[in-house]
Parts: structure tokens; sequence; C-alpha cells
């Protein structure tokens, strides 16, 4: 079965790259190489190295520390993900990326982490991500010369919300007691199955911000 699927992996390859070929203008393509200028390009991929390492470093510390994995799974597993976010929709490879590294990770006894423990990880990365866009946004607002009024409200309002967002970060590493009993509250006054989804996604968050409720991972998640 294996080997199947590895022959149609092959020959599926095969065929959109025979596509590729005919279709391709390749004087053209040549001319353009000629005229390139490859340097950037160089530049650019090693920044790029640099920052997908350090993303890699940083999962390390956002899953579990009872999954081991090592820093190849995780940057294979980033690599596959991007790869599908770039050619399917709805950043399908933020899904992908969890479902790679548990296959990854999985022994002959079947352990390995968990699709839902790597999905979860990716959440709380994606809440760090956006705290640290919000909190540049509003920085760089200062030095935007002549910046309309509702501009500048707008900034001030993501800025509160990136402060919201660190805190209940925050809160569900170090107080997860307390932050579902919120939710608990206010689930209580939402439609059923709009609570019933806040509660399970507020489990999953919860479940997920063990990994960083120690000083020290909590520390070098938010440097990284």
């Amino acid at each position: 079965m294996k080997n199947k699927k590895i022959l149609l992996g092959f020959g599926l390859s095969f065929f959109l790259i025979g596509i590729l070929v005919t279709q391709i203008d390749w004087p053209k393509v040549w001319i353009e190489l000629k005229n390139a200028h490859f340097l950037p390009v160089i530049w650019v991929t090693v920044v790029w190295l640099v920052h997908f390492s350090m993303k890699a470093l940083r999962w390390k510390y956002l899953l579990p520390e009872k999954y081991e994995t090592t820093f190849t799974q995780r940057f294979n597993a980033l690599m596959v993900g991007s790869l599908a976010t770039f050619i399917l929709p709805l950043r399908a490879g933020e899904f992908i990326r969890p479902f790679f590294l548990s296959k990854s990770t999985a022994t002959e006894s079947g352990t390995g982490v968990p699709f839902s423990a790597g999905f979860v990880s990716i959440v709380l990365e994606r809440f760090f991500d956006l705290v640290c866009i919000l909190g540049f946004f509003f920085i760089v607002s200062f030095y935007i010369p002549g910046l309309p009024q509702w501009a500048t409200e707008g900034v001030r309002g993501f800025s509160l919300l990136a402060g919201g967002i660190f805190i209940f970060i925050l809160g569900a590493a170090l107080f997860p007691k307390l932050i579902r009993r919120i939710i608990q509250s206010i689930a209580s006054l939402l439609p059923e199955k709009v609570a019933a989804f806040s509660l399970s996604m507020t489990e999953q968050v919860l479940a997920g911000a063990t990994a960083i409720a120690s000083i020290k991972n909590f520390s070098i998640v938010t440097v990284l």
C-alpha cells in the first residue's frame, strides 16, 4: 500500500511537471534569467532560513514538555505547512503542519505528538504573533506623519486588543482555573452551540497553555 502511494505521488508529480514543461515559453524564461539579479534572492533566502529556524526553536516551547521532538522534525513540519499554505486555500498549512509533525514523531508504539496538541500550539503561536504585529503597529503609528484621526483611534483599539490577548495568554498559562470560570460565566449568556464551541476551544487553549506555564518557557516564547 505504501509503495502504491509513493508511485501515485511520483506519477502525479511527473504529470504536473509535464504540463508545465509544455506550457512554458522557455526562450523568454532564459532571457529573464540572464537579466535577473540573484544576490537579493540569496540574502532573502538566508533571512528566511533564520526566520524559520527561530520559529522551529520557538515551537519546542509551545508544545507540552511530555512530547519530545527534534529541531529537524519541527523544521520539516514548518516547511511542509508553509508549502501547503502557498498552494492551498484557507491557510491549509496550519492544519497540515501539526498533522505532519504527528506523523513524523509517531513511533512503532504509536506515541508521538497528537494532532490536537500540535494544533493548539499553533493557535498559541498565532496569539503571540498577533500581539507582536499589533504592538509594532502601535509603535509605528507615531512615526507616520498626518495619520488620520480614525486611523489613530484604530491603532489604539488594536493595541488594547493586543494587550487583552497577551493578558489572556498569561492568564491561561498561570491561572487556568480563573480563566475557565470567566469563560464559563460569559458562555452562560451565549446561545447553546456558541457556548459549547467557546468552552471547547477554551479547554484546548488551556491544555496547550500548560506548555508555557513556566517562566522560562513563557519568556523564551515571548522573546522569540
